[in-house]
């Protein structure tokens, strides 16, 4: 499967969700922000494991920079796993 390209993460990342003093809007606001986050967070995890945890290739293979998808990561806790023994 093809890795989100550079345009639809900068799309998905630029989103500003701005706070509606109406209730309803409010949490529809809240609701799109939370969808949004968890969709971003599944697809940065997915990459990092198709390219074996390794920033760079997974930076390369999605059109994007390293420090922006170690951001990426960092932000949302992504770590490589440890290696189990045995």
């Amino acid at each position: 499967m093809p890795a989100v390209s550079l345009i639809s993460f900068r799309v998905v990342t630029s989103f500003s969700i701005v706070e509606d003093p109406r209730p309803i809007n409010s949490a529809i606001s809240c609701a799109r922000k939370f969808i949004l986050e968890s969709f971003l967070r599944e697809k940065v995890e997915e990459i990092l494991r198709e390219n074996g945890y390794n920033m760079t290739k997974a930076a390369r293979s999605t059109g994007n920079t390293k420090q922006f998808f170690s951001f990426l990561a960092k932000k949302f806790g992504i770590k490589k796993p440890e290696a189990r023994e045995g």
